[in-house]
């Protein structure tokens, strides 16, 4: 019975080789779990300052157009300002001159104005 003992012993050396090609899958397959599970969260915390970047996008975006807008206003107020300045002028000179020359000026002023305000109304 040598050769049932022969067959017996590469039956088991068969096993143990399955047995230890196994354990190397396993070993395998949980280094590429743990890759995968490192990978996730590499994607994750990518995400995370990819939304953290944008969210301060966002805020920059704003920040800039309150400062335009604020910028807008104060060139409009500067705008009406000089304007009007401008307009107790001519109203100035219009009643020291009786002229005809004068009425015109008055009607191409007060055009004038009304353009520039519906400008900086738009």
């Amino acid at each position: 019975n040598m050769e049932s003992a022969q067959v017996a012993e590469q039956s088991n050396t068969l096993r143990r080789q399955a047995a230890a090609a196994e354990r190397k899958l396993r070993e395998e397959i949980a280094v590429m779990k743990a890759d995968v599970r490192g990978a996730k969260a590499g994607e994750a915390a990518a995400i995370a300052r990819e939304e953290e970047v944008m969210a301060k996008a966002v805020e920059l975006i704003e920040q800039r157009d309150e400062q335009l807008r604020r910028a807008k206003d104060l060139a409009a107020a500067e705008l009406r300002a000089g304007l009007a300045r401008r307009d107790d002028e001519m109203r100035a000179l219009r009643l020291e001159s009786a002229s005809a020359r004068g009425s015109a000026g008055d009607l191409q002023t007060s055009e004038f104005i009304k353009n520039v305000e519906r400008a900086l109304q738009d």
